[in-house]
């Protein structure tokens, strides 16, 4: 969500949404009004869409993925249908994860290629990538830009 909202305009990350009591149709169209004319202002994006103005909404009351009170599991795959695959080796201070893009791998998916972490790392930064967008976290990775029938490597150092 933060990285989308990035590419659509640095400005974009710094709106708030105001989540105010709306009681009627009239006051939510009112206040999606004042939300996309506060995104023409203070943006370069002229024109905004209801995905931006959503996003914008989501951002603060979203229910995020490790929340204890969510029960949520990832949805399982077909492996027949899984069109990329993931190698994760654990060194002393680095992880190297390398993904490998089937032939038919779709390049213009909507959802990036993920991998969540066996255990959660401590301070991760990405020192080594084979020129892709990533979102490196403690807990996942999220890779973009990938293109069929690829190997990309990534290097990640941790503290111990």
């Amino acid at each position: 969500m933060q990285l989308r909202m990035e590419e659509w305009s640095p400005a974009f990350k710094k709106l708030k949404f105001p989540h105010e009591t709306v009681r009627n149709e009239e006051q939510m169209n009112n206040l999606l009004g004042r939300m996309m004319q506060k995104i023409v202002q203070e943006t370069e994006i002229k024109e905004p869409t209801k995905d931006q103005l959503g996003t914008l909404y989501d951002e603060d009351v979203m229910v995020y993925f490790g929340d204890p009170k969510w029960d949520v599991h990832l949805q399982v795959m077909d492996r027949a249908k899984i069109d990329y695959h993931i190698d994760f080796q654990m060194y002393k201070k680095k992880c190297v994860l390398t993904l490998t893009t089937e032939n038919w791998f779709d390049s213009k998916r909507e959802l990036p290629c993920s991998f969540i972490f066996p255990y959660r790392l401590n301070r991760p930064r990405l020192v080594a990538e084979d020129s892709v967008q990533t979102v490196l976290t403690d807990d996942f990775i999220l890779i973009y830009d990938l293109e069929p029938g690829k190997t990309y490597r990534m290097e990640i150092e941790i503290d111990k």
